[in-house]
């Protein structure tokens, strides 16, 4: 099996995608590509710390990883940014797409 993998969200997300922000809010693919397009949202060193996959069957597979970047704030500043995941990951019609994705902050060490 092809393992799924994190990639651009207008190829990899599901049409009815639904994901889960660090802040606790609800996103759809429409509102994740839209955020991804806004260039006032910077992000540099992007790095994933660690990912796992774990398959149930042929068609479902869950990814539990993390990684960390750099974030511009509005004010200019830079932060670290570390995030924990967990995407659920559905292969229809032959291509593996994530349906749902959770995000936890957690501090950067």
């Amino acid at each position: 099996m092809t393992e799924p993998a994190k990639t651009e969200p207008a190829k990899s997300e599901a049409l009815d995608f639904q994901g889960t922000s660090s802040e606790g809010k609800r996103y759809t693919k429409q509102e994740e590509v839209a955020g991804a397009a806004d260039a006032t949202k910077t992000v540099r060193d992007c790095r994933l710390i660690e990912a796992t996959v774990r398959f149930f069957g042929d068609n479902l597979a869950m990814v539990y990883g993390s990684e960390s970047t750099v974030r511009k704030e509005k004010d200019g500043t830079e932060k670290p940014l570390c995030m924990i995941w967990t995407d659920t990951w559905f292969k229809r019609n032959g291509k593996w797409q994530v349906v749902a994705a959770q995000d936890t902050q957690f501090d950067c060490k």
